[in-house]
């Protein structure tokens, strides 16, 4: 029996959501580097002196900081929102599109199990764009208070900030691709639960320059959908996850199923259960 397509992740919507991300992160950037820059010049001087401003920087900080919590509290839920919204709809027609040809009368109705994993997408999504606000300026104010600190120059900062704000963008399209694959996978497995799929052959992307070797052996082992494979990760952990769900994870699985790609009532060959 010819293989069903898997389902992957739509390289456009990760395009377009980081997009959104690193244009609100470089919205941020500007403005609190401008104010935190000129209180800093403002500063100087009482910094030559060997006196320590470093109360006046932090309430300079602390303004921005405030200022941008609540602008990233009111993105996030409509960015995250716009995202969930579009994984789910480019997720549902890519699923039927490989299943079509096997089941020509599919057709994915709501459900509780799925709306609990859009919601849950949606909820982990919103508290990753606020984390980016957060980190951001934890690093910013140790960065100006350490220059304050040892009495360096305001290109000194300048620097130091631009390479945070570096660091903050590179964590903003991560965050991007890695929510992409994960809420791919998950709004996958509940679609194809609805149907009465319960097993899936693991698909290896052969895609990163350093491939996960636990995830590369995995390719072409059956594996059940609500277990997941046990599998290494990063950092040398042991987990139970999906194709997807780890960080930087692309692997999909082929859906199997019953009557079709092994007989009803028994388990695909190659599955062992999970001990």
């Amino acid at each position: 029996m010819p293989p069903i397509p898997p389902v992957r992740a739509n390289a456009g919507i990760t395009m377009l959501y980081r997009r959104k991300l690193e244009k609100l992160v470089k919205d941020m950037r500007d403005s609190a580097t401008y104010w935190i820059e000129a209180e800093y010049k403002r500063q100087q001087p009482r910094l030559a002196q060997d006196a320590n401003p470093a109360s006046e920087l932090a309430k300079k900080i602390k303004e921005q900081r405030r200022r941008w919590d609540r602008i990233f509290n009111s993105e996030a839920e409509a960015l995250s929102g716009w995202f969930v919204g579009r994984v789910s709809n480019v997720t549902t027609v890519a699923a039927k599109a490989a299943l079509k040809k096997k089941l020509p009368t599919v057709n994915f109705d709501p459900s509780r199990a799925y709306n609990t994993v859009t919601q849950a997408a949606a909820q982990e999504n919103v508290a990753l764009i606020k984390s980016i606000q957060s980190k951001y300026f934890a690093d910013v104010e140790s960065a100006v208070l350490r220059s304050a600190a040892a009495g360096r120059d305001l290109k000194t900062l300048a620097d130091e900030l631009e390479s945070r704000y570096k660091v903050t963008r590179s964590r903003a399209e991560l965050i991007a691709r890695d929510q992409n694959n994960k809420a791919t996978a998950q709004m996958t497995k509940a679609r194809h639960e609805s149907l009465g799929i319960e097993y899936g052959k693991w698909k290896h992307s052969h895609a990163g320059k350093e491939p996960r070797k636990s995830h590369k052996d995995a390719d072409g082992k059956v594996f059940k959908l609500s277990e997941g494979m046990y599998l290494e990760d990063i950092g040398k952990s042991w987990a139970w996850i999906l194709p997807g769900w780890a960080i930087n994870c692309r692997c999909t699985w082929e859906p199997l199923i019953p009557g079709l790609h092994y007989p009803v009532g028994t388990v695909p060959t190659g599955y062992k259960r999970a001990a």
